[in-house]
């Protein structure tokens, strides 16, 4: 017998209703287990001071393309503030030079300036900033949004993203699929985190900025969009007391994937004076290396 063509508008409504029954109840989980951005940025700030990344540090580093063998070293110093520097050598001795002073990211190769660096110096402070407030100030002066909370899939766990309002679910009154599926004003439902894939090399898109946070641990493992690239790090590894990434991958677009190695992590003094426009365009062969101790041991 043929199904009427009324009993399939009532399937069709009784299909809409459960949908929408689902995706409310998937809303209303989505919401309960999500922490308010503050206190996920708390949890973090609390990681890093628990790892000792908290202070100033110094990174030596292998360079290398993809997967092949290494191309040259690296000295990278970095500091809760946001300030930061790089120093990269290939093995011909050819020298490039990354300065980060918060948002602000320069580049010379052999005292040049560069007009369009790459991305190898990602804001590494959110690693080290020890206040909730610091981190949330930190989103902000990236244009993330500080408020924004949610949960997404991130390889074999689940992590917090922070920064992007679309990835919230929204709340049901704000939801059109009521009205999609003919239910009266009033009824709605919200739709999750999109899936992202377990590496941001396979599909992550950088044009949609967020800070990937580990929901147990509290450790940041990606970071995208946040300087035109996606920035993923490795597990992290005890380094004489601070712990810390062992390795950190960095995906631009339309270029083949750079990986650090961290060879090694030292505490060290850095002052300002280290991190001036001067050290950047100081061509290497000169000897100077600016105002910042290399290995000098800080003071905690």
């Amino acid at each position: 017998m043929t199904p009427s063509r009324g009993s399939k508008g009532l399937t069709r409504l009784r299909a809409g209703i459960a949908l929408v029954l689902v995706t409310l109840l998937a809303a209303a989980v989505s919401h309960a287990l999500v922490p308010a951005a503050e206190r996920i940025a708390k949890a973090m700030a609390n990681a890093n001071e628990a790892s000792s990344r908290d202070q100033a540090l110094q990174l030596e580093l292998t360079l290398r393309v993809a997967d092949r063998e290494p191309i040259g070293t690296g000295k990278l110093i970095t500091h809760p503030s946001g300030l930061a520097r790089l120093e990269l050598r290939d093995a011909s001795g050819r020298v490039e030079r990354h300065l980060r002073v918060v948002t602000d990211h320069t580049a010379s190769r052999g005292g040049r300036e560069l007009e369009e660096p790459r991305a190898f110096l990602p804001p590494l402070s959110f690693l080290q900033a020890d206040s909730s407030d610091v981190l949330l100030q930190a989103l902000s002066d990236y244009g993330l949004d500080p408020n924004a909370a949610a949960l997404a899939p991130c390889g074999g766990s689940i992590c917090y993203v922070l920064g992007d309002p679309k990835r919230v679910a929204p709340a049901p009154a704000e939801s059109d699929l009521a009205k999609e599926v003919g239910l009266p004003a009033g009824s709605s439902g919200a739709s999750t985190a999109a899936k992202v894939p377990a590496t941001a090399g396979e599909a992550a898109d950088p044009v949609i900025p967020g800070l990937w946070v580990d929901s147990r641990s509290f450790e940041i493992v990606r970071m995208q969009g946040l300087d035109g690239a996606v920035v993923d790090f490795g597990p992290v590894v005890d380094f004489s007391g601070v712990r810390f990434p062992g390795s950190i991958t960095i995906y631009e677009p339309e270029r083949e994937p750079i990986r650090f190695d961290i060879q090694s992590i030292v505490p060290v003094n850095a002052p300002a004076a280290g991190f001036r426009r001067a050290w950047l365009l100081t061509p290497p062969e000169s000897g100077e290396e600016g105002a910042l101790p290399p290995t000098a041991p800080a003071a905690r």
